[in-house]
C-alpha cells in the first residue's frame, strides 16, 4: 500500500534493484500516466495498478514472469498491453473492466491465464497468442463480454476450455484450434452471432472443421456451427444430434439427415431459414424448433409425418408450404392450417442447356407447376437450392453457391410438385 490513491503522482520510475511490485503499491493513483520498469524486475503484486484510470499504455520488461490479480483492474484509459516471452502468469481479473483496451500482445512462455484475466474490455479488438506458445490453463469467463474481439486463438498445448471463457465476444469472426483441444464447456460461442468460421489443426484427435463447421473428429456429432455462416448448408449424414446448434443462424436453407431422429427444443429458432429438408428418419419435432423463423416459408419431409410435441413449434414462424411425397401418411392431420402438396418423382423434364462457370442448366417449365431443384454428393442425402415457378417459358438455374462454394462433384436433379 505504499502509495495508496496518491491522485497527485504521475509518473513512477522503477529502478533496477527493484524485483517485485507489492500488493496494492500504487492502488488508486488516478493521474499516474507513465510507468518506467527497471529490468530486474520479476513480479507485479495483487492489484498493483488498480484503478490507476489514467495509465494509457503498457510494456512489461522481458524479466517479467508474473502479473497478479487486479492488477490492473479498472485501468480503463489503459489501450495497450504487451509481454515478453518470459512472463508466464496472467492472474484472476488482472485486466478486466479495462474498457478502453484495444490491442494485447502476449509471448510465447504464458503458461496460465487465470479467470477473468480480460473479462468485460469491451472495446479489445486484437489479442495476439503464438499457436505454439505454453499456454496449458485458460480460467473461467477470461475473455467474458470482450464484445469487439474478432479472432482468437487456441495454442497447441491448452486441451480445455472453460465455461464462458468466450461467452458474449458478439464480433468474434474467426476461432482457430490447436492440436490437443478436448474439451470445450457448452456456453461459449452461442452468443457469437457474428461468428463466421472454425479452422481446427489437422492434427487435433478430438475435433475437426469442414468448411467452417466444427465436428468430432469422426465427423459423427456437431460441436459447432459459425451463426453468421449464410448459404445452403447440407449436414454430413451420419450426424444423430443437432441440439440447438442453428438456433439464431444466418442459414438460408439446410438438409437434415436421414440419422437424425429429433429435432430438439429451440434449435432452429430465431434462424433465417427460407427452406428445410428434413430426413425421413425424422420421428419427433419438440416445441418451438421453429419459432420466431420470420423467413421460413418451406419445409420438405422425405418420410412420414413426424410427432409434433406441441403446437408451439412453429410460433411466431411465416412457414407456408408443407411438401411431402406422394406416399406418405398423417400430414394433413398433423399439419392443419397448412398448405399441405405432393411431390411427383416420375415427372420428365428435358434439360436443353447446360452451363460450366458458374455451373448451371435450362429446361422448359410447365406454367402452373413448381420446380425444386436439388444437389447431393453422395446419393444419400438431397439438398434444396432452389424452387422455381414455371412460366410456360425457358427457366435457367445457377448454382448460388458458386464460385463462393466450390465442390469437387456435385450431382443435380429437378423435381416437379404437384
Amino acid at each position: 500500500w505504499a502509495f495508496d490513491g496518491c491522485s497527485g503522482l504521475t509518473s513512477v520510475v522503477i529502478p533496477d534493484s527493484v524485483t517485485s511490485i507489492g500488493e496494492y503499491a500504487f492502488y488508486e493513483c488516478i493521474n499516474l500516466t507513465d510507468i518506467t520498469f527497471g529490468n530486474s524486475l520479476t513480479t507485479i503484486g495483487l492489484s498493483a495498478f488498480r484503478h490507476c484510470s489514467g495509465l494509457r499504455s503498457l510494456t512489461i520488461p522481458d524479466s517479467v514472469t508474473s502479473i497478479g490479480g487486479w492488477a490492473f483492474q479498472g485501468c480503463k484509459n489503459l489501450s495497450e498491453f504487451k509481454a515478453q516471452d518470459n512472463l508466464k502468469i496472467i492472474g484472476e481479473a488482472a485486466f478486466r473492466d479495462c474498457s478502453g483496451l484495444k490491442k494485447v500482445a502476449v509471448g510465447s512462455g504464458i503458461t496460465t491465464i487465470f479467470g477473468w484475466a480480460f473479462a468485460d474490455c469491451k472495446n479489445l479488438e486484437y489479442f495476439s497468442l503464438p499457436i505454439k506458445s505454453n499456454l496449458n490453463y485458460l480460467g473461467y469467463a477470461a475473455f467474458l463480454n470482450c464484445g469487439k474481439l474478432k479472432e482468437i486463438t487456441i495454442p497447441n498445448n491448452l486441451k480445455e476450455i472453460l465455461d464462458q471463457t468466450f461467452f458474449g465476444c458478439k464480433s468474434l469472426k474467426k476461432v482457430k484450434i490447436g492440436e490437443n483441444l478436448s474439451i470445450i464447456a457448452d456456453r461459449n460461442f452461442e452468443v457469437c452471432l457474428n461468428l463466421e468460421t472454425f479452422e481446427v489443426d489437422n492434427n487435433n484427435l478430438f475435433f475437426s472443421s469442414v468448411d467452417g463447421v466444427m465436428f468430432d473428429k469422426k465427423l459423427t456429432k456437431i460441436i459447432y456451427y459459425p451463426k453468421a455462416k449464410e448459404g445452403n448448408y447440407i449436414l454430413p449424414y451420419g450426424i444423430s444430434n443437432i441440439r440447438t446448434f442453428f438456433r439464431n443462424c444466418k442459414l438460408s436453407s439446410i438438409v437434415i439427415p436421414d440419422s437424425v431422429t429429433t429435432i430438439p427444443r429451440n434449435a432452429f429458432e430465431g434462424s433465417s431459414l427460407t427452406n428445410i429438408t428434413i430426413g425421413k428418419g425424422v420421428t419427433r419435432i419438440l416445441d418451438y424448433a421453429f419459432s420466431k423463423c420470420s423467413k421460413l416459408e418451406v419445409i420438405h419431409f422425405e418420410g412420414n409425418a413426424p410427432n409434433i410435441v406441441k403446437q408451439t413449434v412453429f410460433k411466431d414462424s411465416s412457414v407456408k408450404r408443407i411438401i411431402i411425397k406422394s406416399d406418405s401418411e398423417k400430414y394433413n392431420e398433423i399439419f392443419k392450417g397448412l398448405s399441405v402438396e405432393l411431390l411427383s418423382e416420375k415427372s420428365e423434364i428435358e434439360i436443353d442447356g447446360i452451363f460450366n462457370v458458374p455451373f448451371g442448366f435450362s429446361f422448359a417449365a410447365q406454367k402452373g407447376k413448381l420446380y425444386v431443384v436439388e444437389v447431393t454428393q453422395d446419393f444419400k442425402q438431397w439438398g434444396e437450392l432452389e424452387t422455381i415457378d414455371g412460366s410456360g417459358k425457358q427457366v435457367k438455374f445457377i448454382d448460388p453457391r458458386q464460385p463462393k462454394m466450390p465442390f469437387k462433384r456435385n450431382f443435380y436433379r429437378v423435381k416437379v410438385v404437384e
